[in-house]
């Protein structure tokens, strides 16, 4: 669903308050509202980044892998 049929509005992300309103709108006439359950994964690392998310209510938990190295 576009956000623009949402409550919510890029006007209330500081991230987008530097554009323009036209320009906000632009951006919530090709986005889609996205509702993920606690401990769904939203990306999965080395997934192709095709998608940008911006997260509008709750938390999310960013985590990466790490390789232990041999001690030499």
């Amino acid at each position: 669903m576009p956000l623009k049929t949402e409550i919510c509005s890029l006007d209330d992300v500081r991230m987008f308050e530097s554009l323009t309103g036209e320009d906000r709108r632009a951006i919530e006439a090709f986005s889609t509202r996205r509702t993920f359950a606690a401990g769904d994964p939203v990306y999965t690392e080395g997934e192709a980044g095709e998608s940008m998310f911006v997260v509008l209510e709750g938390v999310v938990e960013l985590m990466a892998k790490v390789e232990e190295q041999a001690d030499q």
